[in-house]
């Protein structure tokens, strides 16, 4: 599987499509600088979420809509990553708590998004 992430960066902060593993499962996590905004089965499912305005708002209340964001990665910058010690601090603790609260509450459906009809 691809490992790294893609960037875009903004004039408010840099926003990251990354493949990571919560639990058992892979995904394509939305990260804006240090907030999980959810998670997806395809990076171009990430993308869609985030520019339709389907995730999330940051934790500042940024409208993301508004930024223009390419609607495509192919547009964004690619970081390959070696191995989970590659991962910003950021990314580690917003993934640490997304586990964290999906092992408090396994009985409830994922809080976090599904980009329907996707694959990994």
């Amino acid at each position: 599987m691809l490992s790294g992430c893609w960037l875009y960066e903004t004039p408010q902060g840099v926003f990251r499509i990354e493949w990571t593993r919560i639990g058992a499962r892979s995904c394509f996590a939305v990260i804006f600088e240090q907030d999980l905004l959810g998670c997806y089965d395809t990076a171009a499912g990430a993308l869609t979420a985030l520019v339709q305005g389907e995730t999330p708002k940051p934790r500042c209340g940024l409208n993301i809509q508004r930024l223009n964001l390419p609607q495509s990665v192919v547009s964004w910058t690619f970081c390959p990553a070696t191995d989970d010690f590659d991962r910003s601090p950021s990314l580690r603790h917003a993934l640490q708590a997304a586990g964290m609260m999906r092992e408090s509450d396994a009985s409830a459906p994922p809080k976090q998004a599904l980009h329907p009809g996707a694959s990994p």
